[in-house]
């Protein structure tokens, strides 16, 4: 038996960051981000099964990058930025079937200009 996979809603989002105490998350980029990649997760692109696991991952990521900041990795504190800054690293260095043109193209209309070029500054280094 298949369960049929239900797009969360912004009130679902946020009930569950704070019934697991994710503070700072911010539901509208995260539906944003995964409207723009259509719901699929990972390099395969599989189909997302399990909504509150990416919510998960997604405050183990902010713990992550905000402990690199600690360690000198800059001064970007937006989860969201830091996400498309790595895929973009990912898209840059493996080449692997996406344009970064492109992917820079789709970053801009989930984030506006501003995240993109804040995005396009932390996958290129620059502070």
């Amino acid at each position: 038996m298949t369960v049929r996979f239900v797009k969360p809603t912004s009130d679902d989002l946020l009930a569950y960051a704070r019934e697991i105490g994710f503070r700072g998350f911010d539901a509208g980029r995260f539906l944003d981000h995964y409207e723009m990649v259509g719901w699929v997760t990972g390099r395969n692109r599989a189909p997302m099964r399990d909504w509150k696991a990416a919510v998960r991952l997604w405050r183990r990521n902010a713990r992550d990058w905000a402990a690199e900041r600690g360690a000198g990795g800059g001064l970007e504190d937006d989860p969201t930025v830091l996400d498309y800054a790595r895929q973009a690293r990912r898209i840059i260095t493996e080449e692997r079937g996406m344009n970064i043109g492109l992917f820079y193209d789709k970053v801009r209309d989930a984030i506006g200009p501003d995240g993109l070029a804040r995005v396009r500054r932390v996958a290129e280094g620059q502070k």
